[in-house]
């Protein structure tokens, strides 16, 4: 199984095209931060229970996690 950090613009866009469904289907799992999920997911209203009922899985990001995805980041 192959798995895809997600962003929250590209789920705003499938929102709004009323085509969220179609990245379900493919053979890929979606991941994204659980603060994310909850923080700026806002709009549409009710789009990150819909994401999450369709099988977005929420992940934790540890300390250590951070501090390398920022110094990733930087370079």
């Amino acid at each position: 199984m192959k798995y895809i950090s997600s962003d929250t613009n590209v789920w705003i866009d499938f929102a709004i095209i009323d085509r969220l469904h179609l990245a379900f289907k493919l053979p890929y799992t979606y991941l994204m931060n659980s603060e994310t999920i909850e923080n700026e997911v806002l709009h549409p209203p009710g789009l990150s229970n819909r994401l999450l009922e369709l099988g977005l899985q929420p992940t934790e990001l540890s300390t250590e996690e951070y501090f390398l995805a920022e110094e990733l980041n930087q370079k």
